[in-house]
């Protein structure tokens, strides 16, 4: 099967990265989609470098309403594209809520997941084990204390994999270390600074 990265549009900074967004965009141009069909549309992951006049315009988008890479949405500017794409029912109308965007514009595409053989799974037994595998600021300062909370009633442990370096911007993880290390107190979770990784997993195999 014959792949049409070629025709995949990358922003400058998302060279080499790695997460979710990367993935997906991966998933859509690796050839199981007609080249031919994919032609018709220029397709863009969230930040916009150029448009394609000439072209079906689709933004898809992965982060949420207040992030800087969105903000040319504001007053109007969701009207330069047909199409907003979304990753969550909760992202969307966020978005529509701020930028005033019509709901005709919008649609959800939720992430999907290659499905996991669990036939031989063992039983669960013992401590509730749980992982956090994204970036630091999408969440880890609520589920820390969450965590923490639940820890005092049940057998449950969390493994934070959570870095910026996935994405290839490590000086970002600056920011966030003192949540980081928070996270590395003796308690219901563990922080690891692989980069993102998960367990069995080196970064960027997800």
């Amino acid at each position: 099967m014959t792949n049409n990265f070629d025709l995949m549009e990358v922003p400058d900074i998302a060279r080499g990265a790695q997460g979710s967004t990367e993935s997906t965009m991966q998933r859509l141009y690796d050839g199981r989609v007609p080249r031919a069909l994919l032609q018709e549309f220029q397709i863009i992951p969230t930040r916009v470098e150029r448009l394609r006049e000439d072209k079906y315009r689709i933004l898809w988008i992965h982060e949420t309403p207040g992030d800087a890479s969105v903000h040319h949405l504001a007053e109007g500017g969701w009207k330069k594209f047909h199409r907003l794409a979304f990753v969550s029912n909760w992202q969307m109308q966020n978005f529509i809520m701020r930028f005033g965007i019509p709901w005709s514009k919008c649609a959800v595409l939720l992430h999907g997941i290659h499905p996991v053989d669990i036939s031989n799974r063992t039983p669960r037994s013992g401590t509730i084990r749980l992982i956090y595998h994204s970036r630091p600021n999408r969440g880890l300062s609520i589920l820390l204390p969450v965590c923490d909370r639940l820890a005092s009633r049940h057998d449950i442990h969390l493994e934070v994999f959570s870095s910026f370096k996935l994405y290839g911007w490590a000086d970002a993880d600056r920011r966030f270390e003192p949540l980081l290390e928070l996270g590395k107190e003796p308690s219901a979770h563990h922080v690891s600074r692989d980069g993102g990784g998960s367990p069995g997993n080196p970064p960027g195999a997800g």
